[in-house]
């Protein structure tokens, strides 16, 4: 037996448990589908349709179920799958549905090296005699301080909402 997968029901399972997806989902959930279908059916041969193209494509024709799209993050709060999984069997159907809940919560138990250590994260430094840059996030600031010669110096902290290394939300 050979399926097909389009892009819009990737993105549509995905979306039904959790609003905000990353492109590193999309090949979670692939790598864990293609296991899933191979371990679970009688299936020989399976396309699974996640290429970039692909999935803008299905952003804009389902415009009306993917109705906010901002960067990798796809959202949508009351989004309605049943049109998309419709098209398989209920066994096939379930094992997209399960997938894609595993990736959730796989998601929200794998912490990053920087989201383990959970007030300050240093992401740059650099120092020597005169000169001295750190960039770090501290709780949910994003703070880059610059000093030139012990005479000039920049700082900026910026508020974040997610992680910019691993994009989980903080």
């Amino acid at each position: 037996m050979c399926i097909y997968i389009g892009a819009e029901v990737l993105l549509a399972n995905l979306l039904l448990y959790n609003s905000n997806i990353t492109s590193r989902d999309i090949e979670l959930y692939c790598e864990q589908l293609k296991e899933n279908f191979y371990n679970k059916t009688n299936i020989t041969s399976l396309y699974i349709d996640s290429n970039n193209q692909s999935l803008e494509y299905a952003l804009i024709r389902y415009k009306d179920e993917f109705r906010k799209f901002q960067g990798t993050f796809y959202q949508n709060q009351t989004i309605n799958i049943r049109h998309f999984n419709d098209r398989f069997d209920e066994k096939i159907s379930l094992i997209l549905k399960e997938t894609a809940q595993n990736i959730k919560q796989r998601k929200e138990y794998t912490m990053c090296e920087y989201c383990q250590n959970q007030l300050e994260k240093d992401i740059y430094n650099y120092k020597d005699d005169v000169d001295s840059h750190y960039i770090y996030v501290y709780d949910n600031l994003l703070c880059i301080e610059l000093n030139f010669d012990y005479s000039k110096s920049f700082a900026k902290h910026v508020e974040i909402n997610y992680c910019p290394m691993c994009g989980r939300k903080l």
